[in-house]
């Protein structure tokens, strides 16, 4: 986090006629400075689960089977819900009783540890918290190098006919012009100005995913030809996907952080809930109708598998901008936790260097190390192979459920 406020009390102390010391409940809090709304705040979360790997989602139903990849869409919906539940409550909790504002991941770890009754957590807590951070940022890095790799491979998908060379080279140079664009778009932290991206990137999301749920529900239904479920590689590599499709469990946090009331992001239709209906209802659509129109021809992303042609050549267009926004709001979490320590300690080392430059020099190097991330699988075409290498980080699958479950701790 950027700095630690003192927040308002939600609890006022009255002192009775027999001098015992009772609580009666006042206002909630109200945030100031860089927050959102609550509108924002759904749009910029549900703009996080919806990105790239959601066009992946027909190919994933293909290695799983129809019917055990439905249930298993929901499922994962579900237990994604009920873990950022129990995370941003778990947050809440301990932020109020640390006298704070708010708590980013890794001081949220921080303090599960501190509280814990178990004696190597307490020990290991900065330890623990380092871990956190970094398993974020490998994250976070491999998300975005996904973008790079999933514009890049419309971009050729949409004019590499005109363009002489292999895929291969193709590709690099598509990577390359997209590292241009994002290198724009990732010059603002302000989490007004990133939300502000996400309602332009959900215009073109939703204009394209539009298209491509009109054009797959148009070809006849394959779905009873189509097996109910495979084998179990086939279910696990499936698991692995609809798990990465969830891109935004990393924006939890530094959205709920920036909210202008708090209190709004788990009410019964608050943030969380509205966030997560939306975001799996679409998930389900396009796997569902996109792999009973296409079966076994579905491609690794269903992009490919519209047609270049006419009113569907925009659809490309409309995804590419959209994850070009979208690479800006995946990146604002790795400014969110590391651009203020960087900017303390450099300025600490080199008082006299401008900050301008160190700032912009910090967000450049980032988008660089995404880059070339993707780079390492151009040739492939398939921007999903990096997501796949990324999905078994030990955010998904150790550190964040410990964490979740911190409130049970303290």
């Amino acid at each position: 986090m950027d700095d630690f406020v003192k927040p308002q009390p939600v609890v006022a102390k009255d002192v009775d006629t027999d001098a015992k010391t009772v609580e009666r409940p006042v206002s909630p809090v109200s945030r100031s400075g860089d927050v959102i709304s609550p509108a924002r705040a759904v749009m910029t979360l549900s703009k996080s689960m919806l990105n790239a790997g959601v066009f992946s989602l027909p190919y994933a139903w293909k290695l799983g089977g129809l019917w055990v990849s439905f249930v298993t869409t929901f499922v994962i919906a579900g237990l994604n819900w009920y873990g950022n539940y129990i995370l941003v409550r778990s947050s809440q909790h301990l932020a109020k009783k640390s006298d704070v504002a708010a708590l980013d991941y890794g001081h949220f770890a921080k303090k599960v540890c501190d509280t814990s009754d178990i004696p190597f957590l307490r020990h290991h807590s900065k330890g623990i918290m380092y871990g956190v951070n970094l398993s974020i940022l490998f994250y976070q890095l491999g998300l975005c190098s996904v973008a790079i790799i999933f514009i890049a491979d419309n971009m050729v998908n949409l004019v590499g006919d005109q363009l002489g060379g292999t895929l291969s080279q193709k590709m690099v140079l598509m990577c390359t012009v997209t590292l241009l664009l994002i290198m724009a778009t990732n010059m603002f932290t302000e989490m007004r100005i990133v939300s502000f991206f996400a309602f332009v990137s959900s215009v073109f999301f939703v204009i394209g995913a539009a298209v491509v749920l009109q054009y797959s529900i148009q070809q006849p239904s394959k779905w009873r030809d189509l097996p109910a479920a495979t084998d179990f590689t086939g279910i696990m590599t499936m698991y692995g996907m609809t798990m990465y499709a969830f891109e935004g469990q990393t924006m939890i946090l530094p959205v709920e952080n920036k909210l202008e009331r708090p209190e709004v992001f788990l009410a019964p239709f608050g943030v969380l809930s509205i966030t997560m209906v939306s975001s799996t209802a679409c998930m389900a659509a396009l796997g569902y109708f996109g792999y009973t129109a296409f079966g076994d021809s579905i491609a690794t992303t269903i992009t490919t598998n519209v047609p270049k042609e006419g009113f569907y050549s925009t659809v490309n267009g409309f995804l590419m901008i959209q994850s070009v926004l979208g690479n800006a709001i995946a990146m604002y979490v790795v400014y969110d936790m590391f651009m203020h320590g960087f900017m303390q300690k450099f300025g600490d080392r080199f008082p006299k260097f401008p900050k301008f430059v160190s700032d912009k020099g910090f967000r450049l190097f980032w988008v660089l190390v995404t880059y070339l991330m993707g780079r390492a699988h151009p040739e492939t075409g398939d921007h999903d192979a990096v997501g796949r290498y990324h999905q078994w980080n030990p955010l998904r699958l150790g550190l964040s459920p410990n964490f979740r479950a911190g409130r049970f701790l303290v």
